[in-house]
């Protein structure tokens, strides 16, 4: 009956030591488990937050994009305007050297015709003389 006996106790503690070790490993994994788990909340929270600063980069990007082209079309409407006013100053200044060219054409044949007429004048009178 005591070889039965000390048969059992050694079953007895062989089983505590799997239980114990069991137990163990138990808690590596409760602790390995508890690690993830965190870890994923933090994650979960870093993506979160991540998602919102890309959202309202988004948002941010979509009102830089609408105001470029706002600009766009306010810058093209004065340059169309500039470009306008310079094509009507350049051609009034075209017009207003025609008009020089005109007047110092017709000051020369003034001048031309009044050497002529000098000429010829002073021929008569100093023709007459002789």
């Amino acid at each position: 009956m005591s070889g039965k006996l000390t048969v059992q106790e050694e079953g007895i503690i062989e089983l505590v030591d799997k239980i114990a070790a069991v137990e163990e490993e138990l808690n590596r994994v409760t602790e390995l488990f508890m690690e993830s788990k965190n870890e994923l909340i933090q994650r979960k929270s870093d993506l979160q937050s991540k998602t919102q600063e890309l959202e309202a980069t988004q948002r941010h990007l979509q009102e830089m994009k609408l105001q470029l082209v706002e600009e766009e079309c306010i810058t093209s409407a004065a340059l169309e305007t500039t470009e306008e006013r310079l094509h009507d100053a350049a051609n009034r200044l075209l017009n207003t050297v025609e008009e020089a060219r005109k007047d110092a054409f017709g000051l020369h044949s003034k001048l031309d015709h009044k050497k002529a007429v000098d000429k010829h004048n002073a021929e008569d009178v100093f023709g007459k003389n002789e």
